[in-house]
């Protein structure tokens, strides 16, 4: 059985005599007994009148008050004004506010309610500030004066107006904008009489142009008329063609250049069949040659007689006939007759009935 220490407390064995701390000499009393640790406490009984109430809820928040009803428009009011000795009207006080913008500053102003005609500053119409682009000019078409309106005169001396007379002796507004058709009077008191009314203008019919009348034939039926004769029909065209530039352009040369080339390709003929006739070799190189240099003299006279003819026919039908006419160099030099051909269709078209094709 352990004992302690009388001195210091220290647990020894039973067999000890002495304190292992102290080195006193230990008593017989026995080591205390230890209390059992204390348990955890134990709950109140539970009451139900000790049950605590729940939180009263949430009050909702109010909603606002309806917003009160927008107050009913008033409806816009109705005046007439004069210018330049001219009754107009009636139109909305908005409309005739901007209308003061070009009107002159003495416009008399009138409206359903007021014994005499008045200035428009008078009656406390100001015009706003005029905007920053001009408005486009539009006339006015002028409406009745409803009944019980002053008697209105142009001239100094009108009866029931107390403006200066000078108000109508002046010059014509400036272009006003234009303004809606007036509307607000009921027919009992402001009857409606006939007014004109005015239509888009009806479009001018073209009428034909006079002048000189290029040769008149579709390309295509040229193309096929030259496949067809083996070029004979090509060639006569070219010849017509060539003569109607001679009458537009005194100046050019393109006829006789023309001759020119027939006459080089008549002469290719004439020395190819007596080379064949001949049966010489001497004389068929001697033709051959001589066909040579006329191939060159029908190409030079051919090219400058196609761009002599384009020069003539542009500057003609840029200045004297003046229809903006374009001839490109390169359809011009593979399809100089087609080409023109081509463009002469349209001129004939545009000398017939006044529009180009």
């Amino acid at each position: 059985m352990n004992r302690y220490c009388g001195t210091c407390g220290t647990l020894a064995d039973a067999e000890d005599r002495f304190c292992p701390g102290c080195g006193k000499p230990i008593g017989g009393a026995p080591a205390p007994a230890f209390a059992a640790p204390p348990g955890p406490p134990q709950a109140p009984a539970y009451s139900a009148s000790q049950r605590t109430p729940p939180p009263p809820p949430l009050a909702m928040p109010a909603a606002p008050p309806p917003a009160p009803p927008p107050p009913p428009q008033r409806p816009e009011s109705q005046w007439y004004y004069a210018v330049a000795g001219k009754q107009q009207g009636p139109v909305p006080e908005s409309v005739l506010r901007v209308a003061l913008q070009t009107l002159p500053a003495d416009t008399l102003v009138w409206q359903p309610g007021l014994p005499n005609w008045k200035h428009a500053g008078e009656a406390g119409l100001k015009a706003p500030p005029a905007p920053a682009f001009p408005a486009p000019p539009s006339p006015f078409q002028p409406a009745p004066t409803p009944p019980g309106a002053p008697a209105f005169a142009a001239g100094p001396s009108a009866v029931g107006f107390n403006a200066p007379s000078a108000g109508f002796n002046q010059a014509p507004p400036p272009p006003r904008p234009a303004f809606p058709p007036p509307t607000g009077f009921p027919a009992a008191s402001a009857p409606q009489f006939g007014v004109p009314a005015y239509g888009a203008p009806a479009p001018l019919a073209s009428a034909p142009v006079s002048g000189l009348v290029p040769p008149s034939m579709h390309w295509v039926v040229l193309l096929i008329l030259t496949w067809v004769t083996a070029g004979l029909a090509g060639l006569i065209w070219f010849f017509r063609q060539a003569l109607f530039v001679k009458k537009i352009d005194p100046s050019s040369k393109a006829v006789v250049l023309l001759v020119v080339t027939t006459l080089g390709m008549f002469g290719q003929v004439a020395l190819y069949i007596a080379a064949m006739s001949s049966m010489s070799s001497s004389t068929m190189a001697t033709a051959t040659g001589l066909i040579m240099i006329l191939n060159l003299v029908i190409v030079i006279c051919g090219l400058v007689t196609v761009f002599s003819m384009r020069s003539s026919i542009v500057r003609h039908y840029n200045s004297t006939e003046p229809i903006g006419l374009k001839l490109s160099g390169v359809m011009t030099f593979f399809f100089s007759i087609l080409y023109f051909q081509y463009h002469f269709s349209r001129i004939v078209e545009w000398k017939k009935t006044g529009r180009l094709g």
